[in-house]
């Protein structure tokens, strides 16, 4: 049991010193470029859902939203775990063979991150911080993510299809609520 709680401390602090590095992704979905490609670059997955570790990336990223008290700090990586789970299903469909069930797990769980963020953001406006920064860096992971949808919903199975039109319906409902954000 001793092991088991210094194997479990030891991850944590080795992940939670990387946790705010972004390292880019370049995967990509469609064999040609989208004609609206955005520069925004999404975060480096690191650990799959499928690796057996993944349950203790996931408790190190609750642990670490649970004590990051500023509202805009806690959007910025709440982004950051929606943009990680976005990564994380184009790498899992990139895999051979494709793993297009957990991808549209992955999908619907970095949206919820996603809306958590917006979340962050309107309390932050509301306690009366700046947050024309925020904004514009969630609006750019928001267009972001529609590319990928978009691309992901052109190539992913039929099956999973649905679940990536309802994500990307989530993600224009996101651009209403951004936009009420900016006007403000």
């Amino acid at each position: 049991m001793k092991k088991v709680i210094v194997f479990v401390a030891l991850f944590l602090f080795v992940t939670a010193q990387n946790v705010f590095a972004q390292t880019p992704i370049s995967l990509s979905i469609t064999p040609t470029p989208a004609p609206t490609t955005t520069q925004y670059q999404l975060a480096y997955p690191g650990i799959l859902p499928d690796s057996p570790l993944y349950p203790l990336k996931a408790i190190r990223d609750r642990i670490v939203l649970f004590f990051i008290n500023d509202p805009a700090e806690k959007a910025k990586f709440e982004l950051l775990v929606a943009d990680k789970h976005l990564s994380a299903a184009i790498s899992l469909l990139a895999e051979r063979p494709p793993k297009p069930a957990l991808a549209q797990s992955s999908v619907a769980k970095g949206e919820n991150y996603f809306e958590d963020a917006i979340s962050s953001a309107k309390l932050a406006k509301s306690n009366g911080q700046n947050i024309g920064t925020l904004v514009d860096i969630l609006s750019s992971s928001l267009d972001k993510h529609t590319q990928v949808l978009t691309g992901m919903e052109e190539t992913i199975a039929p099956p999973y299809k649905d679940s990536i039109v309802k994500s990307l319906s989530r993600v224009m409902q996101f651009r209403e609520i951004l936009m009420t954000l900016r006007t403000k």
